[in-house]
C-alpha cells in the first residue's frame, strides 16, 4: 500500500510551493484521479499521514468484503457528528444498529443522556459506571449483534484527567475493556481506538502511554475519529 502526503492542492498552496517543488504541484482533482486508478491513499496533513500509516501497519487486510458499516462509540456527541460526516463523505455507513443490538443495549439501563442508536454517545458520567468497565459490556454487545464491518471507539482523555473523581484510572480501564472485548471477537471487524487530547501536557503524555500499549495489541490508536476522511475511498483504504 502507498500512502502519500500531498500539498499544493489549492491555488495558495501551489503558489507557496513555487519556490521549492513548484513543478510537482498540481490540482487536487489530478491527485484524486491518480488515487482512484492506483489505490494510493492521499492525505492532507501530517497527523493524517501518520495515522493512516499506522492503521495500515496494524490492521490486517480483509479480502472477503469491503468495509462499509461502522459503529462510532465514545464520549463527545459533537465529535461523533463530525466523524459521521467524515465517514459519510467517504462512502462509509453510520446507520442504526439492528434491533437485537439496541434491545441488548437497552437492558444495560445506561444513564439518561446516553444515546445508543449509532453513534453511541456515552457522556463521561455514563462511562464512569463500574469504574469504566461499562464500556466492555457495551462493546461486547456491539461486536456480537452489531452486524458491522468496523468499530471506532473514541475517548476524550482530557475530560477524565480533569475530573475531580480520580480514585480509579478510568481511561486505563477503557483501554483494557477494548482489548478484552476485541480478543473475544477476533477477525470479525476492524477496530480502531481514538485517544483524543486537548493538547495539554498531561493529556498528551497519557495518550502516548496508552498508545504504546494499544499498538502492542494490534489496534491502531488514532488522534481523531475523522482520520478516515483522506482523499482515498473507503474501499481503497479498508478492503
Amino acid at each position: 500500500m502507498v500512502v502519500m502526503l500531498v500539498g499544493g492542492q489549492t491555488r495558495q498552496g501551489r503558489s507557496a510551493a513555487a519556490s521549492h517543488t513548484g513543478s510537482l504541484a498540481s490540482g487536487a482533482e489530478i491527485w484524486r484521479g491518480l488515487a482512484r486508478q492506483t489505490g494510493i491513499a492521499l492525505t492532507r496533513t501530517l497527523d493524517e499521514f501518520l495515522d493512516v500509516l499506522l492503521a495500515f501497519q496494524v490492521l490486517a487486510p480483509r479480502r472477503d468484503r469491503v468495509t462499509r458499516r461502522c459503529v462510532l462509540f465514545g464520549n463527545g456527541g459533537g465529535t461523533s457528528v463530525l466523524a459521521a460526516d467524515a465517514f459519510g463523505s467517504r462512502g462509509l455507513d453510520v446507520t442504526p444498529m439492528p434491533a437485537a443490538a439496541l434491545e441488548a443495549l437497552g437492558k444495560l439501563e445506561l444513564l439518561p443522556g446516553t444515546s445508543v442508536v449509532n453513534p453511541i454517545d456515552a457522556p463521561a458520567y455514563t462511562l464512569r459506571q463500574d469504574e469504566g468497565r461499562i464500556a466492555e459490556r457495551i462493546l461486547d454487545i456491539v461486536l456480537q449483534h452489531g452486524e458491522l464491518d468496523a468499530v471506532v471507539m473514541h475517548i476524550n482523555v482530557a475530560v477524565f484527567l480533569a475530573s475531580t473523581i480520580q480514585g480509579v484510572d478510568v481511561v486505563q480501564n477503557f483501554v483494557d475493556a477494548a482489548v478484552r472485548a476485541r480478543a473475544r471477537h477476533p477477525e470479525q471487524e476492524h477496530f480502531v481506538l481514538v485517544l483524543r487530547s486537548d493538547g495539554a501536557e498531561a493529556a498528551d503524555r497519557r495518550r502516548r502511554e496508552l498508545r504504546d500499549r494499544v499498538v502492542r495489541w494490534r489496534t491502531p490508536p488514532m488522534r481523531s475519529p475523522a482520520w478516515l476522511s483522506s482523499s482515498a475511498t473507503s474501499q481503497d483504504r479498508f478492503d
